[in-house]
């Protein structure tokens, strides 16, 4: 088992003692450094101590386990306002907000999407996005999409 699936997994029980739920799990590196980034937030955003909850209950429980080989920096957070939609029911929750879209396989030779999701029903997302200045509705199917996220709107 991969390190980022291993940490999802130690993650479930300390998402419900928190109160929190789990966004992300990155683990990369950067500069010769190893990171392991954990995303958690709540409906109401995420405090300081929710965080600091977080932090030292993930830390003491890879402590525990020790299945880490790298030696890494742990960081905790908030997914942000961009935060990512990695799931069917993110993006059906997501339905109505500014959302930014990456296809794997181009549409009308574009692969990247931004505007605002109309609806995602039986696999298919349906968003209005601006090109120049036209609306113009875009329907994606789920099997393209590489990656989504909250986008901010300017």
């Amino acid at each position: 088992m991969d390190v980022v699936k291993r940490v999802e997994s130690l993650m479930d029980p300390i998402c419900k003692i928190t109160r929190t739920s789990l966004v992300d799990v990155v683990y990369e590196q950067e500069n010769r450094v190893w990171y392991l980034r954990v995303f958690v937030d709540t409906d109401n955003g995420l405090t300081m101590d929710e965080c600091v909850q977080v932090t030292e209950l993930i830390s003491e429980k890879l402590d525990e386990e020790d299945f880490i080989a790298d030696e890494y920096m742990l960081e905790v957070s908030s997914p942000g306002a961009e935060r990512p939609l990695k799931t069917q029911d993110d993006l059906v929750n997501a339905v109505g907000m500014y959302i930014n879209v990456q296809v794997n396989k181009a549409i009308d030779e574009i692969k990247e999407f931004q505007g605002d999701l109309l609806s995602f029903e039986e696999n298919v997302l349906v968003m209005e996005c601006l090109f120049k200045t036209r609306k113009k509705k875009m329907t994606i199917d789920y099997s393209n999409v590489k990656k989504a996220r909250l986008a901010v709107k300017f």
